[in-house]
């Protein structure tokens, strides 16, 4: 897509005399945003999932397998009491027989600790998948209304612009100040306020993270290796 020349000089900059800057811009295709969106919701997947760890320790999700499969234990042998002393039925079934095989099920699921832990992980995933879809999607919903266009960051000192440019002009799409922690991927710089922030409080979309990642180590931010580990 070729852009105008004019409509980029005609982009306002700052006056004042700046100790660092930075002027980054960014092709932004269908075959681009594909690729970062993508890449976006595997890193908020990743992020989430992080997250869950560090509220559900494995301290605290082998307990909970542990009480599961002793409070299982107690279910089945209280109904086989109730089998014996109770004849009572609900709907022609005897509840004391009914009463055992849900907790026989549920004695045998939970027996073997390790493949309890193993089975909720493969079955919550897609659940956190599925939530980290929706924040990428939602993240993404303003510039993917305006495909394609050139994204243009002008970094002065720790301040930063986003203008976008299309067939239909050039305009501030927002301005924020620099801070806090940043991850760099292939396609997409993300800054967080906390290290153990979520989601991230700005995204910057380019091709190659190197220049961008010096800039912003220069100003102190800090950078964080993995979102896996965080």
């Amino acid at each position: 897509m070729t852009e105008s020349t004019d409509s980029i000089h005609q982009i306002p900059v700052a006056t004042y005399t700046c100790k660092q800057r930075l002027d980054l811009q960014t092709q932004v295709q269908a075959d681009f945003f594909a690729a970062l969106e993508a890449e976006l919701c595997s890193l908020v997947c990743d992020r989430l999932l992080v997250f869950r760890k560090r509220i559900f320790t494995d301290t605290i999700q082998l307990l909970r397998a542990r009480l599961a499969k002793y409070a299982s234990a107690i279910g089945l042998c209280l109904s086989v009491v109730l089998i014996s002393l109770d004849g009572s039925t609900m709907h022609g079934i005897r509840v004391g027989l009914l009463l055992f095989f849900l907790f026989s099920v549920a004695f045998f699921a939970t027996w073997d600790t390790d493949r309890l832990l193993k089975t909720q992980e493969n079955i919550i995933l897609p659940y956190w998948r599925r939530i980290a879809n929706l924040s990428a999607a939602k993240i993404l919903k303003a510039p993917k209304k305006v495909l394609p266009f050139t994204a243009e960051y002008q970094f002065r000192d720790n301040v930063v612009s986003c203008y976008r440019i299309n067939t239909n002009g050039t305009w501030l799409a927002w301005s924020k100040t620099l801070e806090g922690w940043y991850f760099s991927g292939q396609h997409v710089t993300m800054l967080f306020k906390k290290k153990t922030s979520i989601h991230p409080y700005l995204l910057i979309m380019h091709e190659a993270p190197q220049e961008l990642a010096l800039y912003l180590d220069a100003l102190s931010l800090h950078c964080i290796d993995s979102l896996q580990a965080t």
